[in-house]
């Protein structure tokens, strides 16, 4: 019985400590969730791989959980020689007469551009799910092993003034792996 009780001990200290970095090998890009609220909730490997990462649910106001979520896409970019904005203006013609709006753009020009790629930029966006108003950023890098990464961020706009933060430390700690 108490070998029972400590493996049940030590097994909840190690998932207490769980790693929030998660390296993407398809595109040699390495990502820290802002905390342990955070989790992959799936991957999806081939030719377009895709990691969906999931908050623990949040109650907003009406008393409803929701749920942010963070997902990473990667592919070959090789087609873009290159060229971010290209790539970028791509991937979001696929969110065009969806509702999705586009509020803000920054680069790596911009003052406190949170990430450290220079071939990278951001799309500060908005839309409503038919329930909610959400925030998504849109996220399009090409790596110098030419691989295209998408990454998204989406909550809902009731949450973002107490809980976007987290997306900013997630993009702070997007890195290069070589």
């Amino acid at each position: 019985m108490r070998l029972i009780i400590l493996i049940l001990c030590f097994t909840s200290i190690i998932a207490k400590g769980q790693n929030t970095k998660f390296e993407i090998k398809e595109a040699s890009v390495e990502i820290q969730m802002p905390n342990e609220e955070w989790n992959l909730a799936s991957k999806k490997e081939g030719e377009l791989t895709a990691y969906v990462f999931k908050r623990n649910p949040i109650l907003n106001a009406d008393g409803v959980e929701i749920i942010p979520a963070i997902m990473i896409y990667a592919e070959d970019g090789a087609d873009y020689d290159q060229d971010v904005v290209t790539f970028s203006v791509n991937k979001r013609l696929q969110f065009q007469g969806r509702g999705v709006i586009v509020d803000k753009v920054m680069t790596h020009e911009d003052k406190d551009y949170p990430i450290v790629y220079k071939n990278s930029l951001i799309a500060f966006c908005s839309y409503n799910d038919g329930t909610y108003d959400h925030i998504l950023y849109m996220i399009h890098l090409l790596t110098k092993n030419n691989r295209a990464v998408q990454i998204y961020m989406d909550m809902t706009k009731d949450l973002a003034a107490e809980y976007s933060k987290e997306f900013w430390t997630a993009m702070k700690s997007i890195k290069f792996k070589q």
